[in-house]
């Protein structure tokens, strides 16, 4: 799929064509995907092109991981979330994740040298148990990731 394919989706989508359900009542957030699961199907069966059902999945995984992050309680004045996990290796829903998150307010940080994968994972978890920033972690790391 092209750049220019996902960009016009992206434009003509506004709200995403699937919604996960969200359970609140539960610590942490619990994401069911059967409403998503359910849609795809259909859609598949209806013959609904498969490059925008992928399209669309993306864009709802992106408002959930959006959705989630509006909700928990962040810390100070900075509002800041930490994106890893392999998940975050796919580009487009970084891309996706990134945007909801910012024009929520909400600063979303990547890896940028490090993979997203459990290795770097153990890294940044270590940084936020003896309590550093994203931020403050980012300066003291960024000469060496």
């Amino acid at each position: 799929m092209g750049a220019g394919t996902s960009e016009r989706w992206e434009h003509a989508c506004g709200r995403p064509r699937y919604e996960f359900l969200i359970q609140r009542d539960r610590s942490p957030f619990l994401i069911d995907p059967t409403p998503v699961l359910k849609h795809i199907v259909c859609d598949v069966l209806d013959g609904v092109d498969l490059r925008q059902i992928a399209f669309e999945y993306h864009m709802a995984l992106a408002n959930a991981i959006a959705g989630i992050s509006e909700r928990v309680q962040l810390d100070g004045s900075r509002r800041e979330v930490g994106l890893t996990g392999g998940v975050f290796q796919n580009s487009l829903l970084v891309h996706l994740t990134r945007k909801m998150l910012s024009s929520q307010g909400i600063v979303p940080w990547t890896h940028q040298r490090l993979s997203p994968n459990d290795g770097s994972l153990g890294l940044g978890q270590a940084w936020m148990k003896v309590g550093i920033t994203l931020s403050s972690f980012y300066q003291v790391v960024k000469p060496i990731i």
